[in-house]
């Protein structure tokens, strides 16, 4: 006698979960794109942002995790700094920190009025911006770097947690970013290399890839004959994702972290990687995608250099055919 309630009420819910609402689709908005100058005599990816009503060129760093302003042309502007003064990384010593108030710094969609931003010393050098362009400004969005079409676009994501949103190639390498404790956030993401997980990072204002000297070390590279003063060592295979590079040669230097030790990238992925590669920075997801465009995919010889050099001369870049004089 209790069975056909209980037939009846499966039934019923049946019925219920087969008009329930679908979910929702994911909704990759397009919030604007950005056109990158590859600049100065390092040719680093450099965007027009606005800093207080007017276009301001500015280093676009993801090695850098405060948006600042360079001193120099700072004080040309007329804008005041305000000093403070903190504990050094090591130390008892106490150093100045300058501060400088703005009404309104903006890159792409991303835009803050009246803050305060770091001032950046930059010493002697002769640099082709006047702001560094940190994390904490570029990845207020999901943001992807096309730097072989020279863009940065920008996207918001509604529903998307769980979607591929590798939009422009149905194959693209899918990567989590690491969960990091303490320091600042580098959205670190896991390689292989020559078998050895590695923490590796997208440096976009470093001109070449590098492997830290400590993994170099660990991996049996410290021996290994370098070709000369660019320090680079052979790596028989490094696993980025779905892309499997063999063959390939690495630079191998210090590479600054202020985080915890056990934290620390071991691998930047730089220009050279990034004029390979289309890079979609999806912080929403806490995921990066990545795509090769073809060619080496770490262009760091000095024929990969040249040629770049002359690609850009050819498209009218001043800096480039300045190079080349």
């Amino acid at each position: 006698m209790l069975l056909r309630p209980v037939i009846v009420l499966a039934a019923l819910l049946l019925a219920s979960a087969s008009q329930a609402e679908p979910a929702p689709r994911c909704e990759l908005q397009a919030l604007g794109s950005l056109p990158v100058r590859l600049a100065g005599p390092a040719l680093l990816p450099v965007v027009d942002g606005r800093l207080n009503g007017r276009s301001a060129p500015m280093l676009l760093s993801t090695g850098t995790s405060d948006t600042g302003l360079l001193r120099a042309p700072l004080e040309k502007s007329g804008l005041a700094m305000r000093a403070s003064f903190v504990k050094a990384l090591s130390g008892d010593e106490q150093r100045p920190v300058y501060m400088a108030s703005v009404d309104e710094f903006a890159v792409g969609p991303a835009r803050a009025i009246k803050g305060k931003l770091l001032v950046y010393d930059e010493g002697d050098a002769q640099l082709p911006f006047v702001a560094v362009v940190g994390r904490d400004f570029l990845y207020q969005n999901n943001v992807e770097f096309h730097l072989a079409a020279h863009q940065l676009n920008f996207f918001a994501a509604q529903h998307c947690e769980q979607a591929f949103m590798g939009y422009w190639d149905d194959k693209a390498s899918v990567l989590s970013m690491a969960d990091e404790t303490g320091g600042p956030r580098h959205a670190q993401i896991e390689v292989q290399l020559n078998g050895e997980t590695l923490r590796a990072v997208v440096m976009s204002s470093e001109p070449y890839s590098m492997l830290s000297e400590r993994a170099a070390a660990r991996l049996g590279l410290a021996d290994s004959a370098s070709d000369g003063p660019r320090k680079t060592k052979p790596i028989n295979q490094l696993r980025i994702g779905d892309e499997l590079i063999a063959g390939v040669r690495l630079r191998v230097g210090p590479l600054v972290y202020y985080g915890k030790p056990e934290e620390a990238p071991e691998l930047w992925l730089g220009l050279d990687f990034l004029r390979q590669h289309r890079v979609l920075m999806a912080v929403s997801q806490r995921a990066v995608y990545i795509s090769h465009l073809g060619g080496p995919a770490f262009a760091n010889s000095e024929d990969d250099w040249r040629e770049l050099v002359r690609r850009e001369a050819r498209a009218g870049n001043p800096d480039a055919q300045a190079l080349l004089r």
